[in-house]
């Protein structure tokens, strides 16, 4: 069904779209921004519409991706783009379609799993703890809603049970797991010669005129980048301070609040005797009597000093005269802030109850609370309050921005003297890289974003760290231009001689191949050495000599369709080689035994690839049954 989407030309970027596009689970950017590229839909699946906005924005995202992935490397071809969104609208329709499938099945999402997934979420938690304020000022700075962002992980975790119903049903018989062992042991015969390109590389042999016709079908693969210039108006929260200008009632109030930070931290110095609790059933009845009996010797003139090195079973405190040092309210229960606070110096507690019997205090000396006078910390708390404030400010500007890029869609001047906000520019941006905020890729990925490169429209505001948030538009640009041919010679002279070698690299191989099913015997044909023959199984490590990614084309191949004639096939092998191999008979082993215990062992890997074989299974036919429509030419006007 997906079919008429789908490009297989090989290209070196096919692995990276399977790889980061190809995953079915993608959280997307869903903030809408307006768009006039035609059509009201670029794809339908299962009656559930795809936008152009939805495409362009998962499109982005994944481009962003990729492009970090593999930072300079990463230039992609018109046509290599083009790709990139054909497997993101085929990403996309899959995920409808499960998303669709998930709710028909009745499969809910709690409040209670949903919180718990997003208090997980390291991004959000600060000292091990999920943070409110950091929730909110993330989502802010992805310019994300959090009514958006919890529909998309409430959908991430819907589609995470659907995946784990159909993996946990998947059941594989013991006699398929048993069956299925023995073939890894059966073992076959095998000769084989491994050829590569590089003896065949002749670049001299490269001519003119395939150098000019191979230019003229890749000319588009050579390009100087384009370029844009950038009007923006950038919103700053530090700069905002300088607007606040907090009145006398407004530091009064915080520093009311701020009572604590202008305050100094009580210490006492302190002696102890503890008694620890006795054993046996009688023992906290005599603990407490024991430590009433000191209590009352204190009061009857007994030295502290002296009962404490007698009777505390304390004894680090003990051989100081109970002296535990000075004491602040941060490292001593709060029980004992409590009694310490009502103390006088050279006053006696106790006993008073702790976890490890009872204890007798003695205040020793203290250090008075002392408050920093307002006039002593007006100036910070002027600080302190500008950039509480600021931030405030910043997040309501930040969406009077969006107001106002959007009302006066092809002009940042009226933002700008709204605002009270420079006008800037910035040129030499490229979809690769460039200067000040255009080191960003964000920043990149909306100036180069359809609706503003090619629609002529403001973006939206992009907000990025420390709280700065900037609306740009392209008020200039360049495109990309095709390299002169003789800037590129030396590359298409590489890959012509590499293409011509690959070819008279698989003449010979098949030369070879004719010649072995004729002499199976040889050792030597067109110059390649023949080597083997060895025993090579499925199971355990190749043969020393033998390449191991050889195997398992090895044990694809049918058994010899006559006795001693064996079975030849050309191998397409990694680096530029091909091998040909010669396979004799395939042999099972006559009996095998295996316990319970390894035959469980061997089952949970065989049950995991059969889940993810039983998922795509189920994908595919949701692909078959889910009437998918392509809107062609929406999807053009969306690239």
């Amino acid at each position: 069904m997906l079919d008429s989407l789908r490009n297989r030309a090989g290209k070196w970027l096919l692995w990276v779209i399977l790889i980061v596009v190809g995953v079915p689970f993608v959280f997307w950017g869903v903030q809408d921004y307006p768009s006039f590229l035609g059509g009201n839909y670029v794809a339908r699946a299962d009656g559930i519409s795809i936008g152009p906005g939805e495409l362009n924005r998962a499109f982005e995202s994944q481009y962003a991706r990729i492009s970090s992935l593999f930072g300079a490397k990463f230039q992609p071809t018109p046509a290599e783009l083009a790709m990139i969104r054909r497997e993101t609208l085929e990403t996309l329709i899959q995920r409808t379609l499960l998303l669709a499938r998930a709710r028909r099945d009745g499969l809910r999402v709690t409040q209670a799993e949903l919180v718990h997934a997003i208090r997980a979420v390291p991004a959000f938690r600060s000292g091990g703890h999920f943070s409110p304020a950091l929730y909110e000022e993330v989502l802010n700075e992805e310019n994300l809603t959090s009514a958006a962002f919890e529909n998309e992980v409430r959908e991430s975790l819907l589609l995470g049970q659907l995946q784990t119903g159909i993996e946990t049903t998947s059941f594989l018989p013991p006699a398929s797991v048993l069956s299925r062992y023995r073939v890894l042991h059966e073992t076959r015969p095998v000769r084989w010669t491994v050829i590569s390109a590089r003896h065949f590389l002749d670049p001299h042999a490269v001519t003119d005129a395939a150098l000019k016709k191979a230019y003229a079908e890749q000319s588009y693969r050579f390009v100087n980048p384009g370029q844009a210039t950038l009007a923006y108006v950038m919103l700053d929260a530090r700069a905002l301070r300088k607007r606040i200008h907090p009145t006398l009632r407004d530091l009064l109030t915080l520093y009311a609040e701020e009572e604590s930070k202008f305050t100094s931290t009580p210490h006492w110095k302190v002696a102890q005797i503890l008694i620890a609790e006795r054993p046996g059933p009688d023992g906290p009845t005599e603990t407490k009597r024991l430590a009433q009996h000191i209590v009352a010797e204190l009061l009857h003139g007994a030295h502290f000093g002296v009962l404490a090195r007698q009777d505390s079973s304390d004894t680090q405190s003990a051989a100081k005269g109970g002296d535990l040092g000075w004491l602040t309210p941060k490292n001593i229960p709060v029980t004992l802030v409590r009694v310490l606070k009502r103390m006088k110096v050279g006053e006696v507690k106790g006993p008073l109850p702790t976890p490890f019997g009872y204890q007798i205090v003695k205040l020793l000396a203290s250090r008075p609370v002392k408050r920093l006078s307002f006039k002593s910390v007006r100036a910070k708390l002027v600080r302190q309050y500008q950039a509480k404030a600021s931030i405030r400010l910043y997040h309501r500007l930040v969406h009077r921005m969006a107001n106002l890029a959007f009302e006066q869609d092809t002009t940042l001047k009226p933002l700008s003297k709204a605002l009270g906000l420079p006008l800037q520019e910035l040129s030499g941006v490229t979809r690769l890289g460039g200067s000040g905020i255009a080191e960003i890729a964000k920043v990149r990925q909306a100036a180069f974003a359809p609706s503003v490169l090619a629609g002529g429209l403001n973006s939206q505001p992009i907000r990025l760290p420390g709280h700065h948030a900037v609306v740009l538009r392209v008020v200039a640009h360049t495109p990309a231009v095709a390299k002169p041919l003789a800037a590129v010679r030396p590359i298409l002279i590489r890959e012509l001689a590499e293409q011509n070698a690959q070819v008279a690299m698989r003449k010979v191989a098949d030369e070879i191949a004719a010649s072995l099913r004729k002499h199976p015997g040889s050792t030597r044909v067109a110059g390649f050495r023949i080597e083997g023959p060895l025993t090579v199984t499925l199971s355990g490590a190749p043969p020393e000599n033998f390449p191991p990614a050889l195997v398992k084309a090895l044990f694809t191949l049918p058994n010899p369709a006559r006795p001693g004639s064996p079975r030849v096939q050309v191998v397409d092998l990694p680096a530029g080689q091909v091998a040909v191999i010669a396979a004799g008979p395939i042999q099972r082993p006559s009996h095998l035994q295996l316990t319970s215990k390894a035959l469980a062992t061997w089952a949970r890997p065989a049950q995991h690839d059969d889940a993810q074989m039983e998922m795509q299974l189920f994908l595919n036919e949701l692909e078959r049954t889910g009437k998918i429509r392509i809107n062609q030419k929406a999807l053009q006007n969306a690239g």
